[in-house]
C-alpha cells in the first residue's frame, strides 16, 4: 500500500511544530469532497491549507495533507501533539467501505511503526462533535491490537490451513514479528490479498477454539481457499 503526494500548495510558512503523540480519526462530513475540496475550504477559512495530515477515500487511495511536523488544525487543544486523519464520507449516514477502512488500519499501523505506539482517538472523544460519525472506534483499536470480538456478521472461515507437519507462523507483517501460530486442518478466514505482500494471505482465525479472533499474515502457500 502507498501514500499518495497530494503536492498541496500551502500559503505561507508551516503552521508550527508538531510533536505526535496521538492519533485522531475524523471523518469529511460529505459524500464526495477530495483532499483537494477540503484544501480548498480550509484555505477559505484564512487557514494556510488542509488541517488534516492524512485524506483516505472510499477507494482506499491515502493521500497527504499537511505535514506530520506541522501543527494540525483538525481537533482544538490537540494539534500540536496528534497526527489527524480524516475519511471521506459523511459517516452519520454511510458506512465506511472495506478499502477505506483497511487503508486507515495500514496508515495507522505505518504511523506507530515510524513514531511508536500512541492512542487511537475518534475527534468525538476529544472535543465536542459528532464526527467521526458512526465509525466504531472501539472494533479500530481492537483490530489495531489484532483482536476483535467474533460477531455473526463479520467472521466467515473460507479456508484451511494445509500441507504444516506441525503449525504455520502468524505475522504481524510478512516475514516479520511472530504474534500466533495455526495448526493442520485449522480453519480461517481470509480477508484480502495485499498486491504489495504477493505469496502472503491477511487472515483472521479464533484464538484456541474462543470467540476471540486475531488477525496477520501467513504464507499463502500454506492455506487452500474454499
Amino acid at each position: 500500500m502507498k501514500i499518495i503526494q497530494s503536492n498541496i500548495h500551502f500559503n505561507g510558512n508551516k503552521a508550527g511544530g508538531n510533536n505526535p503523540k496521538e492519533i485522531i480519526v475524523h471523518h469529511s462530513e460529505h459524500s464526495t469532497a477530495n483532499v483537494y475540496d477540503i484544501d480548498r475550504w480550509h484555505k477559505d477559512k484564512g487557514w494556510c491549507g488542509i488541517g488534516y495530515h492524512y485524506f483516505i477515500d472510499k477507494q482506499g487511495n491515502i493521500y497527504t495533507g499537511r505535514p506530520e511536523d506541522w501543527t494540525g488544525a483538525h481537533c482544538i487543544d490537540h494539534n500540536t501533539k496528534s497526527i489527524g486523519i480524516c475519511l471521506q464520507g459523511r459517516l452519520q449516514t454511510e458506512k465506511v467501505t472495506d478499502p477505506q477502512y483497511k487503508a486507515l488500519l495500514w496508515l495507522i499501523q505505518d504511523i506507530k511503526n515510524r513514531r511508536g505506539n500512541m492512542p487511537v482517538y475518534g475527534h468525538k472523544e476529544l472535543n465536542s462533535t459528532d464526527c467521526p460519525g458512526n465509525l466504531d472506534l472501539d472494533k479500530l483499536r481492537r483490530d489495531l491490537n489484532n483482536e476483535v470480538v467474533d460477531t455473526n456478521d463479520e467472521y466467515r472461515e473460507n479456508a484451511t490451513v494445509v500441507n504444516v507437519s506441525s503449525y504455520l507462523n502468524v505475522r504481524s507483517k510478512p516475514s516479520d514479528e511472530i504474534i500466533g501460530k495455526l495448526f493442520p486442518n485449522e480453519r480461517l478466514q481470509v480477508n484480502w490479498v495485499d498486491s504489495d505482500y504477493l505469496g502472503w494471505y491477511y487472515v483472521t482465525y479464533r484464538v484456541n477454539g474462543t470467540n476471540k479472533l486475531k488477525s496477520g499474515y501467513v504464507s499463502a502457500k500454506y492455506i487452500k481457499k474454499d
